[in-house]
């Protein structure tokens, strides 16, 4: 579908705008006020276009994904998007980072993550972006990971814990300075109803040695 819907408190959403094309599986973000769409599937092809809207009535494309892919894992560093992963038009999930820059209408392939991975779950967390979760590869196709990494700009990915559930297409909150994984489907493709918390702890500065 191509319709924008906003949900009223009391009240059923109702339609204010459309994207132009059919679209799913895509992911978005905000930076300011601005909210921006991005990558996923129009039934017979990948949709790399960029949407951009600051009301959801008018939008307007920004830019275009060398590498199209839905199910990406997008997280916001400056203002710059960073479309992490994802799955190809063939199905696998991919390990490509791009930078998508808004402001000079340009997406680049800038990097690798060093891990194929798709559908899963980012936040920031005491000013350090964490993936959680998604689908990896296997020899049969792909199944849930419980994986949680740290994402830096120009690195590959840093595994930092492991969640209790291997889980992909879950939904994400942060809340009180930890990140929760809700629900999402596991290794036979069953939603769960599991609720599952990532927090980050700081580590003390080390003590200089007196003199």
């Amino acid at each position: 579908a191509s319709e924008v819907q906003l949900p009223a408190p009391g009240a059923a959403p109702g339609v204010v705008g459309q994207l132009g094309a059919a679209r799913s599986d895509a992911r978005a973000v905000t930076i300011g006020r601005t909210a921006y769409v991005v990558g996923g599937y129009d039934g017979p092809s990948m949709d790399g276009d960029v949407l951009a809207t600051t009301d959801g009535r008018s939008w307007r494309v920004v830019a275009s994904l060398p590498v199209p892919v839905r199910y990406a894992t997008l997280a916001v560093v400056g203002r710059s998007v960073y479309v992490l992963g994802g799955q190809a038009s063939s199905g696998a999930p991919v390990s490509t980072v791009q930078r998508v820059d808004p402001a000079s209408h340009r997406a680049v392939v800038v990097g690798s993550m060093g891990v194929a991975l798709a559908a899963s779950v980012a936040a920031r967390l005491n000013g350090t972006v964490y993936l959680a979760g998604g689908l990896v590869p296997t020899p049969g196709g792909t199944a849930p990971t419980a994986a949680v990494y740290a994402f830096t700009p120009g690195h590959p990915l840093r595994r930092v814990a492991t969640l209790p559930v291997a889980v992909a297409n879950a939904g994400g909150a942060v809340l009180g300075g930890r990140l929760y994984v809700v629900g999402g489907e596991n290794a036979s493709g069953t939603p769960v109803a599991d609720v599952q918390t990532v927090s980050v702890t700081r580590r003390p500065a080390p003590r200089r040695a007196a003199g």
